[in-house]
């Protein structure tokens, strides 16, 4: 019989709101996986990159074979752990039956381990719950948790962790160059787009091209339909996790190439930020050729014992800012709730008492009301908006923002390589086309005039990026 195990370690209590100091369950938790006892106060990120395989990382973008990777992972654990006559639903029972897990991990399951619970119910053929629960465990799909995982590898047989690891260690298999981008019309017969949000080297990683693959590379890999095919004359590379930082000559390469480059701390980077980290940061800003300050912010959909890292960070990487800087900003709010309003005005509260009213900013990925981008507007009077595909799934209210907001505050980001569309394994640059397409119908107007009008800002907020790069 499995005995109880490590599962305890990865544990952490959670509090309401945020406190003016560091939270006590913030301290080190040891590690019990036999063969680690690793100290941690991040047993998140101890476990995916200690213990569990690569493709359990709920950030990476979900695609049919990335699904039928995690399902099949799945099944060699039960049937390491139990028999190959078991079945996930036997697994789900055995973890549910041993209460291990408790009403307050619930709070862990953000929305990116949402779309990959649905994406494994999608590859088993089962109706998702209205919401993941791993107190009580109410789907096989929660399986893929990182906390239930944990529990699972401790209570394997270490010859099995080893396997696990070694089969699924790896997120997708390497990328081809898509066949149809060998057939592109001549630029000029295309209207232009301007990407003003994409992650290089994630994109890069998750392709598995070199270091130094080009914007030109990422964009072969994946091509829209010709008829939502741009012109990409512009594009702004953000670098937000510092694993991904680039160096300084990488910076000056894509300064040649026409990408616009931006550093900063992405929120769920926050609790990775070691002081080299942040002299890295510094030197980056202070190069001429890194034009903003972002990704930086506060993302409430992770686990409540992060958020103090988040403001924290956010607070002493502001202090960076430069009167040149375009200042990039990420605001998500807690999971299942039906706005995150809130979420941006206590971040519009953090920012003001920092940076000047003056300053040039971005919000990304913007998905709050016309209310809420009033009070950015009028305390920022710089300030811009940008959109993703994420549009699709607007409501009422988010419409109404996207329709009523002055045309020269728009901008269109793709988020490689997240966001991806339906027939493409992760999104890129070249998709911005398609990006325009989802905008142009929430905003009622043509695909053209909002790519015309987000590269015309665009051009304007990223001075300097005016090369042709496909």
């Amino acid at each position: 019989m499995p005995r109880r195990g490590g599962a305890e370690c990865l544990r952490g209590t959670t509090t309401a709101t945020l406190e003016p100091r560091r939270p006590s369950h913030c301290e080190e938790t040891m590690c019990t996986v036999s063969g680690c006892g690793e100290r941690s106060r991040h047993p998140r990120e101890h476990a995916l990159l200690k213990h569990l395989p690569g493709i359990f990382r709920e950030t990476l973008p979900v695609t049919d074979d990335l699904d039928r990777l995690r399902v099949a992972a799945l099944k060699m654990a039960k049937d390491s752990m139990l028999s190959r006559t078991s079945t996930l639903q036997d697994l789900a029972q055995y973890v549910r039956g041993r209460g291990w897990l408790k009403p307050r991990h619930n709070a862990e399951v953000t929305r990116d381990h949402t779309e990959a619970m649905h994406g494994i119910c999608r590859e088993l053929e089962l109706d998702p719950p209205t919401i993941f629960k791993l107190s009580p465990l109410n789907s096989v799909a929660c399986l893929f948790h990182w906390r239930v995982m944990a529990i699972i590898v401790e209570l394997l047989e270490p010859r099995y962790r080893r396997r696990l690891l070694e089969q699924f260690q790896a997120s997708e298999p390497a990328f081809e160059a898509d066949e149809e981008a060998m057939d592109v019309e001549p630029p000029g017969s295309l209207p232009e787009g301007f990407d003003t949000y994409f992650h290089l080297g994630e994109t890069r990683h998750y392709m598995k091209l070199p270091a130094a693959a080009s914007i030109q590379d990422v964009c072969r890999v994946v091509q829209p339909a010709k008829m939502l095919r741009v012109n990409l004359v512009g594009a702004v590379a953000n670098y937000g996790i510092p694993e991904f930082y680039p160096s300084l000559e990488d910076v000056v390469k894509l300064a040649q190439e026409g990408v616009a480059v931006t550093i900063g701390v992405h929120p769920r980077s926050a609790p990775h930020m070691t002081p080299a980290n942040q002299h890295t940061l510094q030197q980056l800003l202070d190069l001429p050729e890194v034009i903003g300050l972002g990704e930086v912010g506060l993302d409430h959909s992770v686990p409540k014992d992060l958020w103090y890292d988040q403001q924290e960070v956010l607070e002493t990487t502001l202090v960076l800012l430069k009167s040149h800087h375009v200042l990039g900003l990420y605001c998500r709010g807690m999971t299942g709730q039906s706005s995150d309003d809130e979420l941006y005005r206590t971040l519009l509260r953090k920012v003001r008492g920092i940076v000047p009213k003056e300053q040039v900013m971005h919000l990304h990925c913007y998905h709050g009301t016309s209310e809420v981008a009033r009070s950015w507007v009028e305390a920022f009077p710089n300030v811009h908006f940008g959109f993703t595909k994420l549009v699709r799934d607007f409501g009422v209210e988010q419409l109404e923002a996207l329709r009523t907001l002055e045309e020269g505050r728009l901008l269109l980001e793709t988020g490689a390589p997240r966001f991806h569309f339906p027939g493409h394994r992760c999104s890129a640059p070249s998709l911005i086309g398609m990006v325009a397409d989802i905008v142009a119908t929430g905003r009622g107007v043509a695909r053209e005039e909002v790519l015309q009008t987000t590269t015309t800002n665009a051009r304007r907020i990223y001075q300097g990026v005016f090369s042709t790069m496909m």
